[in-house]
């Protein structure tokens, strides 16, 4: 990093001249290498510590110091970023602690190296415990690449806790005559109730795909919905189901059933 970048970075950080500034991208064949690669730089330096940024405007860099700078490297929260920048409780900071023991240690380095969760819930079902996992829409593809093997790898070190992976998407309400004037931008289609819930259905199931569903109305007005997962999968997922239609009651308030019809063609 040139000179006058290192005085622009200082101005923004507010942080002296002492510091040792690389690029958020270094990378290293494993993490205890790079926390020792960057004890090494700051001593060689003679600097009070490392900071850390993507370029030289960025607003958030990351700072270490000689004396935190392995603890901060191996804190339990680096893949969890919630949104409004609060601090993730302890059960959330043993999900984020699991991803990086992963990232670490088995070969889904490569492809955790980016990924982060926002949060993590842990629901009754059935007298069972289950783990809901949100993650950035952004990144939502990405790990649906790696989830059969991520959860896998999970549901081992949880005991058995059956894990699911969803996407955080805003519900946005349905615009008022008085809230209609003042919203000129319409509500997109993928804001809406109906498509989130839809959309939350799909991330439960995943990699099972929905190959149809039905809308049973009782007397009362109750609806119960239907879903026709498909049959070739029912040996990897029936055992599952239950679990699927307690965490989608207790996320959205809806009753839904799960079934393997026979081929239509």
């Amino acid at each position: 990093m040139s000179i006058p970048a290192t005085r622009e970075l200082e101005k923004r950080t507010k942080v002296r001249s002492s510091y040792l500034c690389i690029p958020a991208s270094f990378s290293c064949d494993s993490q205890v290498d790079k926390v020792g690669i960057f004890e090494h730089l700051a001593l060689q330096s003679r600097v009070e510590g490392v900071i850390m940024t993507d370029f030289v405007g960025s607003r958030n860099p990351r700072v270490y110091h000689n004396a935190t700078l392995p603890r901060v490297m191996f804190t339990a929260n680096a893949k969890i970023i919630k949104s409004g920048g609060s601090e993730p409780d302890q059960f959330e900071a043993s999900i984020s602690n699991a991803l990086l023991e992963l990232e670490m240690n088995s070969d889904l380095k490569s492809h955790l190296r980016e990924l982060y969760i926002t949060k993590a819930k842990e629901l009754e079902t059935n007298n069972k415990k289950s783990i809901i996992i949100y993650v950035p829409m952004p990144k939502l593809k990405a790990f649906q690449k790696i989830q059969t093997r991520l959860v896998r790898e999970l549901e081992k070190k949880f005991s058995g806790k059956h894990v699911m992976f969803v996407g955080e998407r805003k519900i946005l309400p349905k615009p008022t005559r008085k809230t209609r004037t003042k919203n000129k931008q319409k509500r997109p289609r993928s804001r809406t109730l109906t498509s989130v819930y839809d959309a939350l259905l799909e991330d439960i199931v995943y990699p099972v795909e929905i190959v149809g569903k039905r809308i049973r109305v009782k007397l009362d007005g109750s609806q119960v919905i239907k879903v026709h997962l498909d049959k070739n999968e029912q040996t990897n997922i029936e055992h599952k189901v239950d679990t699927f239609a307690s965490v989608y009651k207790q996320l959205t308030g809806r009753d839904v059933t799960f079934e393997f019809p026979e081929s239509y063609v």
